[in-house]
């Protein structure tokens, strides 16, 4: 799990938000010579299907715009499939169709899912590295959940980028960096936030009581209280949504509809056929 950059926006560049469609909204970033593309979403889980299929769309447009003119293309679901809020990346691989000496295409696409270290006990960006020097892919894909630390930013957040991932980051779980210089090849990486730290969540909602009641005397003692609350110690512990498996399944399908859509061009109903579901 990696970082979601609207929340630093301090110390990247900024560009204008612009409405996509319906609740569905765009908005770049810059660092450097990391671009950062968000995709925010009212609510994904409620979303119309006019709107999904428009965000499909979009973030299919933004992806071939990362992935240029590649004729051979590895996508990486990165994750632990075991643990829900950490399963986005192979949810999605299960849904993007491989191409590679299977259909004939324009894009050669392959997939990979080299799971996590504490399982296979190989780094992740080596198990990639191995492959790619294999399969020879112009680009690599690579799909993971992002930690927030603003809660209101869970799942409802597209991050697309040519940053790479750190894989374990976000949690602390510091892991080899896959990227450009680590995989000797162009990186894209995608993802949506679905965990945030307990420490994070206390801090913004007693932050957000704070702003409401500092200017009342009465509610001095409260605020002293949320002031000795936000001391204790919340390291070690996560949060997620409660409906986490539909959510990651939903999540999973739209990108994995977005990249087959940028690769090879296969619509929804396309995509349907050939993976018989």
């Amino acid at each position: 799990m990696s970082d979601l950059v609207c929340e630093f926006e301090n110390e990247v560049n900024v560009g204008r938000k612009v409405r996509v469609y319906g609740g569905i909204t765009k908005q770049k970033f810059l660092s450097g010579n990391e671009t950062y593309v968000l995709y925010n979403c009212a609510d994904v889980m409620t979303m119309s299907s006019d709107e999904e299929d428009e965000l499909i769309s979009s973030l299919s447009k933004s992806i071939k715009l990362f992935v240029g003119n590649a004729k051979k293309v590895l996508v990486v679901g990165l994750g632990n499939k075991d643990i829900s809020s950490d399963s986005l990346g192979t949810e999605t691989l299960g849904r993007v169709i491989a191409t590679r000496g299977l259909i004939e295409s324009r894009c050669e696409v392959s997939v990979l899912t080299p799971g996590v270290f504490g399982l296979t006990g190989i780094e992740s960006v080596d198990i990639i590295k191995s492959v790619a020097n294999l399969v020879k892919p112009n680009v690599i894909i690579m799909v993971d959940s992002l930690c927030a630390n603003n809660y209101k930013n869970l799942v409802n957040r597209f991050q697309i980028s040519n940053a790479g991932f750190e894989p374990g980051a976000g949690v602390g779980n510091y892991r080899k960096v896959a990227n450009i210089n680590t995989l000797n090849c162009k990186t894209i990486t995608i993802g949506v936030p679905l965990v945030v730290y307990a420490k994070s969540f206390v801090n913004t909602a007693v932050d957000s009581v704070m702003q409401t009641t500092m200017h009342s005397t009465k509610n001095k003692h409260n605020i002293a209280i949320f002031n000795e609350f936000q001391k204790l110690r919340f390291d070690n512990i996560v949060l997620t949504v409660k409906d986490v498996d539909l959510c990651v399944k939903k999540l999973g399908y739209i990108i994995s509809s977005a990249i087959n859509l940028a690769c090879n061009g296969y619509d929804v109903l396309e995509q349907k056929l050939i993976l018989g579901k």
